[in-house]
């Protein structure tokens, strides 16, 4: 809040009329284990300002990964020059908000204080009770865990005040099941809102159920058959087509 009101007041005092600042701030978390090891982690933390602001008319932009004083010299400096550099003669405007907002929950404390330790321990409990579900299944599954949080607010100098938060937490299961020479594998994928939501035992469930299923499927004759397609399928198969969906 500070460094929106130092950035504000030398934008003005730079002659810009109104101008408005965004703020993301993002974290990412996944842990990866095959055999009861990690093999593979990953955490990373970052966040970002855009400016922008009318001077003359124009709307200038600017963004910075540091929130100083430097940056503030730098962004005032290069949405001006910004600004110079547009031909356009559209009206350019800052919102100041509306009455209200619909309050929509996407965020949940209990994810972000979830330890590290404590999203290891499910990664590993998942790829055991997966392997443990069935004779046929290799002693080893591929299983992940991973979550999201993300931030962003919106401020200006038009009274603007707006920020939203959400974070996630899902993970995945793939075991494989080999039987006279035959493999198949398996897969389950979970999102959940809410730590306590999440069923591991459920997930590995549905993982080997396709594992093992796979392992009796055989090649039909050509011809024409009424087909009833899985729901990962139909979103495969919907993937493919997505594109002329879009106005681009």
């Amino acid at each position: 809040n500070e460094f929106y009101e130092r950035l504000f007041k030398r934008a003005q005092e730079a002659g810009f009329s109104a101008c408005e600042a965004y703020y993301a701030a993002g974290e990412s978390f996944s842990v990866t284990v095959f055999g009861g090891e990690i093999t593979d982690y990953s955490a990373s933390e970052a966040c970002g300002l855009g400016f922008r602001g009318l001077v003359d008319g124009k709307m200038g932009y600017a963004s910075t990964q540091a929130l100083d004083e430097d940056s503030i010299e730098l962004l005032v400096k290069g949405a001006r020059e910004n600004a110079r550099l547009i031909e356009c003669e559209d009206e350019q405007f800052l919102f100041a908000g509306a009455e209200k907002y619909a309050d929509v929950q996407n965020y949940c404390p209990d994810i972000d204080e979830t330890t590290v330790a404590e999203k290891i321990k499910l990664c590993k409990s998942l790829e055991t009770m997966a392997v443990a579900m069935d004779a046929r299944l290799r002693r080893e599954a591929e299983a992940c865990v991973f979550s999201e949080s993300s931030a962003v607010e919106i401020v200006n100098t038009l009274g603007l005040r707006v920020e939203r938060r959400s974070n996630i937490i899902g993970g995945y299961v793939q075991p494989v099941a080999e039987e006279d020479g035959r493999v198949s594998s398996g897969f389950s994928l979970f999102f959940e809102n809410d730590p306590a939501k999440i069923d591991a035992e459920k997930a590995a469930r549905e993982a080997v159920k396709e594992a093992v299923d796979g392992l009796a499927a055989a090649s039909v004759p050509s011809g024409s058959y009424r087909v009833l397609l899985k729901n990962d399928v139909a979103a495969q198969m919907l993937r493919t087509f997505s594109g002329v969906f879009s106005a681009d």
